[in-house]
């Protein structure tokens, strides 16, 4: 029962970090979109 208790948790906290990387992956590839849209805006 313990076991089950300890995988459980190692699962939400797996599953915490993998949000949590997708999320500044998400945010950082927007923010590199909108850094090239304004490069594209100044030099055309």
């Amino acid at each position: 029962m313990e076991m089950y208790k300890l995988l459980e948790l190692i699962r939400l906290i797996l599953e915490g970090i993998e949000s949590y990387i997708l999320h500044y992956i998400t945010s950082y590839s927007r923010c590199r979109l909108i850094l090239e849209g304004i490069e594209r805006v100044i030099y055309t």
